[in-house]
């Protein structure tokens, strides 16, 4: 009895860093804030600060690159797949899990946009997608 409690004591220290490691990314950025009358303030809420940012021809010119996440249930899910592997495996899993939660961190990102003199989306250009 007292060797099962300490492997159920291994299996829930072992367990959960692959489920852990899911549910701490990054989750999905609101992509349609990149759209003509936007505020810029939303864009620099939602994004961060621009990588570049200049005036040209009477507006602003800025520069976003940023990892787009999973959404919440995409997330969740992965989570508990690790956490059942964990436990049908005692924690073996983590040896395959916790490298492929690693390799997925999303994509990279990038968008240029033109504020008008008004501070507010005038036009916006795909630069990248992963």
């Amino acid at each position: 009895m007292q060797h099962r409690i300490w492997m159920a004591l291994v299996v829930l220290l072992l367990s959960g860093c692959a489920a852990r490691m899911a549910m701490e990314k990054e989750g999905a950025k609101d992509l349609a804030l990149f759209r003509p009358g936007v505020e810029r303030a939303l864009i620099i809420a939602e994004f961060g600060k621009p990588e570049i940012s200049e005036m040209r021809d009477g507006g602003r010119y800025e520069i976003y690159r940023f990892k787009q996440g999973h959404h919440g249930a995409w997330r969740f899910g992965r989570a508990l797949v690790y956490t059942a592997a964990d436990i049908a495996t005692l924690g073996i899993a983590e040896v395959v899990t916790s490298p492929t939660e690693a390799a997925l961190d999303g994509s990279d990102m990038a968008f240029e946009v033109y504020f008008d003199d008004t501070d507010r989306v005038k036009q916006v250009r795909l630069l990248k997608s992963e």
